[in-house]
């Protein structure tokens, strides 16, 4: 056995040994995503040393040597991988793969270095704040998803929180699909029209009930979004409350006067939904929605639910 070869093995059979004792000695049970890396790794490293040793015994040291360099060129190819992945999303996050103009990179830029003094002097250069980049990415958009405590300078500093807005884009639609309450307020209170809509057509106030934050419902309703919309199934947004069971979300629209007999595309009504859909002992516990069943009996609506 050459000299290089026996170091190989050597090592690798170092390495290997030191990732077994580690799997051996976890003093916490690894979630299911840490045991299933844990095992790659473990046969990335002791399948090529087992078949590096076989075939030395065999006398075919050149595929030992081959087997024998396999895990390290490995865990230097994942390392390259993670360090391309690393600069990718530093690139992304500082704005450099979604804005081509110049001077609206070093506005992304100062916005994810925070710094405040440079957007102030871009500013009174005359930097355009709504400049526009791929996939309908502007800069304010571009603020909310990655540093949305940083939307409220930039509103200050001429951000329109109208601008780039449409049917699934713009800062009020962003905001609220990447669940970014806080910033939501920042927009209607900058004067962000409430009525945008996803790509369907569906108002965008249907999407706050997706999450378990649903401060953004009551922010939108309250700079008067339309609450007779439908969804892409004819929901109205009192069905879709029911649905998410968003409970006090559904009180509110019924104070509002909102109708709950209306039938949605499918048949569906709120009745059904609510007669229908599986709930279980504590969820029929819940005192919003026990006061929910109570704003429905008082408009002569009882729910006898299914067993």
């Amino acid at each position: 056995m050459s000299t290089f070869l026996l170091v190989v093995l050597a090592l690798d059979a170092l390495v290997f040994a030191i990732m077994v004792v580690g799997a051996l000695t976890q003093t916490r049970q690894p979630d299911g995503i840490g045991h299933g890396i844990m095992i790659l790794m473990l046969l990335v490293a002791g399948i090529p040393l087992g078949l590096a040793l076989l075939f030395w015994w065999l006398g075919l040291p050149a595929l030992a040597l081959v087997l024998g360099l396999a895990p390290p060129a490995a865990a230097v190819g994942y390392r390259l991988l993670q360090w391309r992945g690393d600069r990718h999303y530093e690139a992304t996050t500082e704005g450099a793969d979604l804005f081509t103009d110049r001077q609206a990179r070093e506005i992304a830029q100062a916005i994810a270095g925070g710094d405040e003094a440079a957007l102030r002097a871009l500013k009174v250069q005359g930097a355009n704040f709504n400049a526009a980049g791929a996939s309908d990415e502007t800069l304010l958009t571009f603020t909310i998803f990655y540093w949305p405590e940083r939307v409220a300078l930039m509103l200050e500093l001429g951000a329109d929180p109208n601008f780039g807005a449409g049917a699934g884009t713009g800062p009020v639609y962003r905001a609220v699909a990447n669940g970014k309450a806080d910033a939501l307020a920042l927009l209607l209170k900058a004067g962000a029209r409430p009525d945008v809509t996803d790509a369907e057509g569906t108002p965008v106030i249907f999407h706050t009930l997706k999450t378990t934050d649903t401060r953004g419902f009551t922010y939108l309703a309250d700079a008067g979004a339309n609450l007779t919309g439908r969804d892409a199934q004819g929901y109205t947004l009192l069905m879709a409350t029911a649905s998410y069971r968003t409970w006090r979300e559904a009180s509110m629209l019924l104070a509002k006067g909102i109708d709950p007999m209306v039938t949605g595309k499918f048949g569906d009504t709120l009745t059904s939904i609510l007669t229908t859909q599986h709930m279980d002992a504590k969820d029929l516990a819940d005192p919003d929605y026990l006061a929910f069943l109570t704003q429905l009996q008082a408009r002569g609506i009882t729910i006898a639910r299914k067993t």
